[in-house]
């Protein structure tokens, strides 16, 4: 009855729109369809329906909108539905503002008589809700209501949730409306295109202990109409009448051009005439994106034409039209084929050649037709409860087939497909997933084969690439399982795949312009080795360890994650040691990847069952993204910068050493289970666009590779922040497919112009298999704990197949410098050579040769000791000593840049210092028997003493040695000493002494000592000779001085036996006080000691100084004047006026004369002035008497 129904007024329609057509559409619609304006569109989309076979594109259209604003003071058809919580609704005033008086109010009564309790409202706008787009609406809830409300949209007549969401009212921002504070809510919900039901369902719920008794209101709702596109022809035939036409010259006409009487069609774009700058544009739409073979239909009475052809904009070459058969007109061309996208397409016509026309466009895909199993021919696998058990279903339209399997919570379906042959095929699923986002398990001849997805949530039937299988000739079988349930499955089809060698696309640039060198060198690898083979990852360090103990081999990428930096679990004592670990990592050459489990900035629950630790979760944070962005003067907006830069902080610790990280923040965005992507795909787009901006260009980030974690179109948040695309893929345990389906997926989603990658999973993929299927995966990364230490996810047979097959890269088969792979390579030479010790002694010159894998020119950059940059031309002149720094690097032509070299150039042309003393002193004549030894010592101020060597009498020593002087023999010896510094400079000598004989028969006599102090000027200033005389007996050889007690000369002296012996040594710069000398006479038989001999030094400091002045007028203008008269001078002398030091002068000394100095005082007050001076030198310091002045006027 219901498809009668249906026909009946598809019918009705049909003859309503034929009147419209003929100018009386108001009157005659509304007399034979309906009532309603809303069933008038229905028909009218009806009737374009019904006349696809003759036309080949009808005219979108869109259905009207529907609004409710109860501005005609009604509640414009809405009802009161069901719920324990729901009282009365009407219209109210109470948010009674300028341009809105009404709403609608909806009074409540939730208790805490049960914990879930709702208050549901209902409308019917007329007919199937599918004609609209989306709907939009206000919530407005009072400050008072103590809790979160849930709100519901739904369809009802086959009950379907189209969103849920919940909303802490308290926390929410403001809005006050004639004095009460209310929390706005703004909801825009879309609606499947295939949704038949007609009632419309708003539920106010709440699922926690409240207690509130009031209003809730709901304002604003607008149904908004969809655009109605018709689907493309049956037979593939777009007519020339339905082509747009633009320009001059071409125009559809039904007519035969002139001469001619035989064409007898249904009309034809003429290019018979006019400017030839006219075209003809059709408007085709095709399933799949692809090739197409395309024919041309066309008429030609004039012979062989050429036309022109463009798609979808661009140019697609030329078809001739060829001559039409024998006593023909038309014909058909088949003009090869053309790459078309999924959905609309444009196929456009310019003149070409000659005159002609064009009837129609005929488009049939060209791949090959692919078997279809039907869903209801499947054998079920059920559990005997019809709630969860899968049912083969008819009711809802669009299927293929004689119905499809709806899928619930258990159970399964098997189907059994005939394959011609072994090899691959290509796996479309066609489903309806009414219900949102779906997953099934697929199971190929009883072995796990990974999961579909079933992501088109628009609630039609829809055909989706589920990759491709590994089919054995004969029956297969493809049982389903429903992992994430509520879908109905239609069919599935297969068809064998056409090996075609794949290449990328993948262009060697990073999304940031400024990414450091070793972040672009990273990923020119992974760009080099996509498609070659897959890299090996793990996470956690410690797991990365447990698998080289199981398979010898390290994984080359391991993952880590900056949970516990997150603020909010740092407040409750989190502490991390993953930076430390990626350090670690880094440094044993490893690659890096990382995600961040953000705990929400606040609203964390924190009790029994949502704890704190816990809070990445959407159910254990009340923190709402939405708002937090809506409001970037918000406490909430202001956390998230306030995290992002936290976790920036430790991001920029890895920077700091040059280590790049494969970046994927956001991760699961779609799977809603994290508060990053609860609110949907714009939100979270939005969160990440914003990360993004303030880690790179406010935080100096540029070691991060992007990476996006998602392959639904709709949470993509654009090529100009993404560099990797990505998704997690968790198969069933020991399920070890390729997973080729969300792989292609992710291909499809950024046209194969990203590298693509997985960076969670849990079984690993057969890398046979992924060779096989194409599944270019660029790394994979096993999540920690059961998923790869079990036995039961990961075998340890398949872990040693997976880490020692040559297509997995692991750590020790990734190159040495992959931190520099594909940049420019800059090497540096010195025209004069440094030395092993990395020295040069002379001048040397820089040259730089650059070179790249990148045709074209290269740019080399560098700078000296931090100057500033300048394009290198010619070698590099360095000739300054000590170390000169250049930095340097190159760019090529395709923008990669090397990292920063430096090359440090060490000059040294200046030979080290040395000194040789013999027995402490210079090198001199000395008795038979005296004590004998040299000692060298040396220093070099830059490169350093690199050796020296020491000879006497062309025999090598080595510095204080001790010698037997009576063994050298009597006479003439030489003592030769080379130094060399690191340079390899050079300072070498000879001198020469004598030995001679020694005439004391035993020890010296007696010395006696003396001294002149005072004698010469009669001061006693600190300044004399002290001398030795032995007048009488054997002499001796060394004379040693001591001044109380210290060491303060020693003189070689000649052995003169019987003569006396002398020896003076000049005394200077003694303070005040009481010196006493002694000193010791030695030769080979022994040490004779002389008297003590005090001398006192009275007279070392200056002489005391006279002032005087010549203020006979008192006017505050004159001259002191200092006079020292006799005594020891002065080296400065220092004048105080009242204390405060006014001059100081320099003064020549010469004892004992006398000593003055004047100092000009001008600008004095009235007053009394007193002054004195001091007189200083090495010595002391010595205050004069003071002097008054007195300074009348």
């Amino acid at each position: 009855m219901k498809a009668l129904y249906y026909m009946m007024e598809k019918a009705a329609c049909s003859t309503v729109i034929i009147i419209l057509i003929m100018g009386v559409m108001g009157l005659m619609g509304l007399e034979v369809c309906s009532r309603r304006w809303l069933k008038s569109l229905i028909c009218f989309v009806f009737l374009a329906y019904l006349l696809v076979p003759f036309a080949a594109i009808a005219s979108a259209e869109q259905a009207p909108n529907q609004v409710y604003d109860f501005e005609d003071g009604t509640v414009m058809e809405w009802q009161a539905g069901w719920g324990d919580a729901l009282g009365t609704i009407g219209v109210s005033e109470d948010l009674n503002t300028n341009g809105n008086r009404y709403s609608l109010k909806v009074d409540t009564h939730y208790s805490n008589a049960t914990q879930w309790q709702s208050a549901a409202i209902r409308v019917y706008p007329g007919g199937a809700l599918g004609i609209y787009e989306k709907v939009e609406y206000d919530v407005y809830v009072p400050q008072s209501f103590p809790g979160i409300l849930g709100l519901s949209t739904a369809l009802n007549g086959g009950w379907q949730e189209l969103n849920y969401s919940n909303h802490d009212i308290a926390s929410a921002s403001a809005e006050t409306i004639n004095g009460v504070s209310y929390a706005k809510i703004h909801k825009s919900v879309p609606i499947p295109q295939d949704a038949l039901q007609s009632e419309f369902v708003i539920q106010l719920g709440k699922n926690m202990d409240l207690v509130y008794n009031g209003p809730l209101y709901l304002d604003n709702i607008e149904f908004t109409g969809r655009v109605i596109a018709p689907p493309p022809p049956a037979d593939g035939v777009y007519l020339a009448k339905d082509a747009v036409l633009d320009g001059s010259g071409p125009s559809f006409t039904t007519a035969p051009a002139g001469g001619d009487d035989k064409y007898a069609g249904q009309g034809y774009i003429s290019f018979f005439y006019g400017e030839n700058n006219g075209t003809a544009t059709f408007n085709v739409s095709v399933k799949d994106q692809g090739l197409y073979k395309l024919a041309v239909g066309y008429y030609a009475p004039y012979g062989e034409k050429e036309t022109t052809i463009l798609v979808n904009g661009s140019p697609n070459g030329s078809a001739k039209l060829p001559t039409p058969a024998a006593g023909e007109v038309v014909g058909e061309y088949a003009a090869g084929k053309i790459l078309l996208q999924a959905g609309s397409n444009t196929i456009t016509f310019a003149r070409g050649w000659g005159y002609y026309g064009i009837e129609y466009i005929r488009l049939e895909s060209d791949k090959a037709p692919a078997d279809r199993v039907e869903a209801e021919s499947g054998l079920i696998t059920a559990i005997g409860d019809p709630n969860k058990d899968i049912t083969i279903q008819s009711s809802k339209s669009g299927y293929s087939g004689t119905g499809y399997a709806w899928f619930k919570s258990d159970g399964a379906l098997t189907l059994t497909y005939e394959a011609a042959a072994d090899g691959l095929y290509d796996f479309a699923i066609g489903y309806a997933a009414p219900f949102g986002y779906k997953e099934t398990n697929v199971f190929l001849n009883g072995q796990p084969s990974g999961k579909a997805v079933l992501n088109d949530e628009s609630g039609n039937f829809v055909e989706k690439s589920a990759g491709k299988l590994l089919l054995k000739k004969g029956s297969n079988t493809i049982r389903f399982e429903p992992y994430w349930g509520w879908f109905y499955l239609d069919y599935v089809s297969f068809s064998p795949v056409t090996a075609v060698p794949k290449t990328h696309q993948v262009a060697k640039t990073l999304v940031n312009p400024n990414a450091i060198p070793e972040a672009r060198a990273l990923h020119n690898y992974l760009v080099d080795q996509y498609g070659k083979s897959i890299i090996a990852g793990q996470q956690t360090l410690s797991d990365a360890e447990w698998i080289y103990e199981q398979t010898g081999k390290y994984p080359a990428l391991v993952s880590f994650d900056m949970m516990d930096y997150s603020p909010s679990r740092v407040e409750f004592g989190a502490d991390s040691h993953e930076i430390e670990d990626m350090i670690e990592w880094a440094e044993r050459g490893g690659l890096i990847s990382l995600c961040w489990h953000w705990n929400a900035p606040k609203g964390l629950y924190n009790e029994p069952g949502k704890e704190w630790w816990r809070g990445f979760y959407t159910e254990f944070t009340t923190f709402d993204l939405q708002y937090a962005l809506e409001h970037p003067d918000s406490e909430d907006y202001q956390l998230l910068l306030r995290d992002i830069d936290a976790i920036s902080a430790q991001l920029k610790r890895l920077q700091d050493r040059n280590i790049p990280v494969l970046w994927r923040p956001l991760h699961e965005a779609e799977g809603g289970w994290f508060w990053w992507g609860a609110k949907g795909p714009e939100a979270a787009k939005q969160l990440y666009r914003l990360m993004y901006d303030r880690m790179t260009n406010v935080n100096g980030l540029n070691n991060l590779i992007w990476i996006w974690n998602s392959t639904s179109p709709a949470w993509y948040p654009g090529d100009d922040v993404v560099d990797i695309i990505s998704t997690d893929v968790y198969n069933a345990e020991g399920d070890y497919s390729p997973s080729s389906n969300k792989y292609e997926d992710l291909v499809k989603l950024v046209n194969d112009k990203k590298l693509v990658t997985m960076p969670e999973n849990g079984p690993i993929p057969d890398p046979d298999l992924l060779k096989l299927f194409g599944a270019h995966w660029s790394w994979f990364s096993t999540w920690t704990g059961d998923f790869i230490r079990d036995g039961q996810y990961n075998s340890a047979a398949h872990l040693d197949h997976v880490f020692n097959s040559d297509y997995v890269i692991t750590l020790d088969e990734l190159p040495d410098n992959w931190n520099a792979y594909g940049l420019p390579n800059t090497q540096a030479s010195l025209s004069a050579a440094l030395n092993d010790d990395g020295w040069i002694n002379g001048d040397t010159a820089v040259t730089l040769t650059a070179a790249s894998a990148n045709p074209g020119a290269i740019v080399t950059k560098y700078a000296i000791n931090g100057a500033a940059y300048a394009d290198y031309a010619a070698p590099i002149a360095v000739q300054a000593e000590g170390t000169t720094t250049i930095s340097y690097y190159s760019i090529d032509s395709a923008g990669q840049r090397e990292s920063l070299k430096t090359l440090r150039v060490k000059i040294d042309k200046t030979a080290p210092t040395a000194q040789l003393l013999m027995s402490g002193l210079s090198v001199g004549d000395i008795t038979q028997g005296d004590p004998l030894s040299f000692s060298l010592t040396s220093a070099d101020a830059l490169s350093g003493v690199a050796a020296s060597e020491l000879w006497l009498d062309d025999q090598p020593i080595n510095s204080d040695q001790a010698i037997d002087s009576k063994a050298l023999g009597i006479g003439t010896h030489d003592v030769r000493y080379a130094v060399t510094d690191a340079a390899g400079n050079i300072t070498a000598k000879t001198a020469s002494f004598e030995v001679k004989e020694l005439r004391s028969n035993d020890v010296p006599g007696k010395p006696v000592l003396s001294d002149n102090n005072g004698h010469d000027t009669g001061l006693k200033d600190g300044s004399y000779t002290v001398t030795m005389n032995m007048w009488n007996g054997n002499n001796g050889t060394v004379f040693k001085l001591y001044e109380n007690g210290i060491l303060i000369s020693t003189k070689r002296l000649t052995d003169g036996t019987t003569a006396a012996q002398t020896a003076s040594s000049e005394i200077a710069g003694k303070k005040n006080g009481t010196y006493t000398y002694t000193c010791e006479l030695s030769n080979p038989y022994g040490t004779t000691s002389c008297s003590p001999l005090v001398v006192v030094v009275k007279d070392a400091s200056p002489g005391k100084a006279v002032l005087s002045n010549d203020n006979a007028d008192g006017d505050g203008q004159y001259k002191v004047a200092m006079n020292m008269w006799w005594g020891t001078n002065a080296t400065a002398y220092r004048l105080y006026e009242n204390g405060k030091l006014i001059d100081t002068q320099q003064l020549q000394a010469a004892t004992p004369n006398a000593q003055s100095a004047v100092t000009k005082v001008s600008g004095r007050a009235a007053g009394t002035y007193t002054y004195y001076c001091e007189l200083v030198n090495d010595a002391g310091v010595t205050m004069s008497g003071t002097m008054k002045v007195v300074v009348k006027t």
